[in-house]
C-alpha cells in the first residue's frame, strides 16, 4: 500500500509540475524553488514517452527531498 501511495504522488508531482508549467502567473517562492529542483530530476514532458523512469526518478526526488524551511513561510 505505502509503495502504492509513492507511485500515485510521485505521478501527482509530475501532473502538478506540468500543469504549472502552463500557467502565466508565478507562484510562491517555495513552490517556484521545489519545481526548480524537481525539474533538475525529472524534465519537462514535451512529447510522447514511456513515463516509468520519470514516475521512479519522481519517486526517489520525494523520498530523499529537502525543505529549506525559509521557504515556507
Amino acid at each position: 500500500v505505502v509503495d502504492n501511495m509513492e507511485t500515485v504522488v510521485a505521478i501527482e508531482l509530475i501532473c502538478a509540475s506540468q500543469a504549472l508549467h502552463f500557467r502565466d502567473d508565478k507562484t510562491s517562492p517555495f513552490i517556484e524553488s521545489f519545481i526548480e529542483a524537481f525539474r533538475q530530476e525529472v524534465p519537462f514532458i514535451d512529447k510522447d514517452r514511456i513515463l516509468s523512469e520519470d514516475i521512479a526518478k519522481a519517486k526517489a526526488f520525494i523520498a530523499n527531498m529537502e525543505v529549506d524551511s525559509d521557504l515556507l513561510f
